[in-house]
């Protein structure tokens, strides 16, 4: 039956799992095949050819680069100034939910992060608990079924999540002169004015927003590689307190793919915790 409706010279198939099991294999099988191989965190299932569309901007020029410096160099004064060169780590505990098609789930976090690239959180919910950590080189995530290591790929995701957590990682790489941004001027973010600015993160291009008011970073936009599959994620920061002389956001917004994916707000915040460096490794 299907021969008479499907030409086997024409047929485009989609395989998903970890190529390298199978490759060789169907190569083999199928000699005169064409292949076309898709990292995980580049597919788009949406789009005919089922690549995630790369985010532009427009070419940088001098101006956009010296507007987009004074724009960090505005919004890391504001957000503690030579203050935030101080800062060696943070705890954080928070309270929210999580969003999912099943409804919304009640959440506690706990974050622990070092500068300038470790982290840990972990997140409880009434039916289980998740810890992810990242030590600086390998990334994992421990549950009740053990903890595994996480692909390398995500690596600079999880770099770039440290460098924006409250904005210290970013301020601090602008303070000394080791990050660039590009002004991308006013754009309008959940019916807000905002300062529009473009940053190349450890994971690619993000694009930052700035209260123009108050110069505070109160949001970013990226394509973000997760475990399972591509997302466009925003996040949005509001509710600014004064912690031991910085600005700290205390209500945490984030979005995938336009849905609301987890709302939290800050309980309490320590800074310059010195946490014990075992937290960041991998359970054993």
């Amino acid at each position: 039956m299907a021969a008479r409706f499907f030409d086997p010279k024409n047929l485009e198939l989609v395989l998903v799992g970890n190529v390298g099991q199978f490759r060789d294999a169907l190569k083999k099988e199928f000699p005169n095949a064409t292949y076309e191989e898709i990292p995980f965190d580049q597919v788009d299932l949406l789009r005919p050819d089922l690549r995630k569309a790369k985010e532009t901007v427009p070419a940088a020029t001098p101006e956009s680069l010296e507007r987009g410096k004074a724009i960090l160099m505005a919004a890391a004064e504001a957000t503690g100034g030579a203050a935030l060169g101080k800062i060696e780590s943070l705890e954080a505990t928070l309270t929210g939910q999580a969003f999912s098609p099943q409804g919304q789930i009640p959440i506690d976090v706990k974050v622990y992060m070092r500068l300038p690239s470790q982290i840990r959180v972990d997140v409880k919910t009434p039916a289980f608990g998740v810890k992810q950590g990242y030590d600086g080189k390998t990334a994992w995530v421990a549950s009740p079924q053990g903890a595994m290591d996480l692909p390398a790929n995500l690596n600079g995701e999880v770099q770039r999540g440290i460098d924006l957590e409250a904005g210290f990682g970013l301020f601090q790489q602008a303070l000394a002169g080791k990050v660039q941004a590009q002004s991308l001027g006013e754009e309008e973010v959940e019916a807000k004015k905002v300062l529009a600015a473009a940053w190349t993160s450890a994971a690619g291009l993000t694009k930052l927003y700035f209260d123009p008011a108050t110069h505070l970073l109160v949001g970013a936009r990226y394509h973000q590689a997760t475990l399972q599959g591509a997302v466009e994620t925003l996040q949005r920061w509001s509710d600014f307190r004064t912690v031991e002389g910085v600005q700290i956001p205390f209500r945490w917004i984030t979005y995938r793919n336009d849905a609301k994916f987890s709302e939290t707000s800050v309980q309490e915040i320590k800074l310059n915790t010195k946490p014990d460096p075992a937290l960041f490794s991998k359970p054993k």
